[in-house]
């Protein structure tokens, strides 16, 4: 059985039945937004590229995510680190403990107070400029206007495995954009969500995210061969040498797909594909489609027909047409549709949870 933690506690209490869900998918370069409703339908919002400070603030989560699984510390620490051990019987530690715990609460509670220098992250800031915006474009413009501010994230993949060192820090950026951030998680865990993930059993999923500033690929295998367990491990690797926007500066654009068809190799090696994910504003590039193509079919055990809804051979609606581009904002409204009636209570996957629960347990001991 998975291990289960309790990690949205703190929103049981807030239960808004009824309440339509509003997603927000944060890439590497752009966002998008979308609404579920009561009924079961979705509304795609809009989507906002990235300025360049949102570009440089993404592409330093990327970097210092990628050194934290190379095993290096993260450069993004959210509470302070006190080397010295903490007496529990002393009535004052008890005291000194609870006093740090309330001021840091109230710095995210009131984050209008919190000066620029005082923040820990500049990229903060710039997260939350793109939220507000999306805030703006969007949300704002429904009719009738949405009378509350809760949102589920999306967060890009490069944060798999890494992500407790940067929750907190996504939810400060909402609250800095006027939003309140009910949960969030990776963009390829949104793939173990999607609708069609429930038709059979899956061993492998292929989730790849093709933008104008980067390239990411991911592949969710079972964890230890364990078709049962919910929620599988990742490889994956996020390159921003061979995103859409190199593509086009290429002057042997065959020697640029060759390259991606590496990067896709190494990543799968010898796993079979059982689903496949194209994500992104480039999604439905016809290089990218043939370079997936080319290597799928070099692999054993592979059904072709999880190219289908990819392949500009065969026609597609425009709701089909959008999905790479809104699916997530789509699936993270659809989960906060849900959550505002079942509380957000539950995380199941392990090694995320795990690490997450590790760092709470660290910090409670300070």
């Amino acid at each position: 059985m998975p291990q289960v933690f309790p990690t949205y506690q703190a929103h049981r209490t807030r239960l808004k039945v009824g309440m339509p869900g509003v997603g927000i998918d944060l890439t590497m370069a752009y966002g998008t937004a979308a609404i579920h409703f009561k009924n079961g339908t979705t509304r795609d919002l809009i989507k906002i590229d990235g300025t360049q400070e949102y570009l440089s603030a993404m592409r330093m989560i990327a970097d210092d995510a990628q050194n934290v699984r190379n095993g290096m510390e993260s450069k993004t620490i959210w509470l302070p680190r006190r080397k010295q051990k903490i007496n529990w019987r002393l009535a004052r530690e008890w005291y000194r403990f609870i006093s740090e715990k309330l001021s840091q609460l109230r710095q995210l509670i009131s984050p209008p107070v919190v000066r620029t220098e005082e923040l820990p992250d500049d990229w903060i800031y710039t997260i939350a400029a793109m939220l507000s915006e999306i805030k703006s474009a969007a949300l704002d413009t429904l009719v009738p206007p949405l009378k509350y501010n809760d949102v589920y994230l999306t967060w890009p993949d490069f944060v798999a495995g890494t992500g407790h060192n940067y929750k907190s820090r996504f939810g400060l950026a909402c609250r800095l954009a006027g939003l309140e951030g009910i949960g969030g998680n990776v963009a390829s865990s949104h793939a173990l969500k999607h609708e069609r993930t429930y038709e059979s059993d899956l061993d492998a999923m292929l989730v790849i995210s093709y933008n104008a500033a980067s390239l990411g690929i991911t592949l969710n295998p079972p964890l230890d061969g364990d078709r049962d367990f919910p929620w599988p491990l990742r490889r994956l690797v996020e390159d921003g040498g061979h995103a859409a926007e190199h593509e086009l500066l290429q002057k042997d654009p065959a020697k640029y797909w060759q390259e991606v068809r590496g990067l896709l190799r190494t990543v799968i090696g010898n796993e079979t594909v059982d689903y496949l994910l194209l994500l992104g504003s480039h999604a439905r590039d016809p290089g990218l489609f043939q370079a997936v193509k080319d290597v799928l079919e070099g692999q054993p055990d592979i059904d072709l027909s999880i190219l289908d809804c990819y392949n500009p051979a065969i026609p597609h609606d425009s709701q089909d047409e959008d999905e790479p581009l809104f699916m997530l904002a789509r699936v993270a409204s659809m989960i906060a549709r849900v959550g505002m009636e079942t509380g957000f209570q539950y995380c199941i996957e392990l090694p995320s949870c795990i690490a997450l629960k590790e760092e709470e347990d660290r910090h409670s001991e300070l």
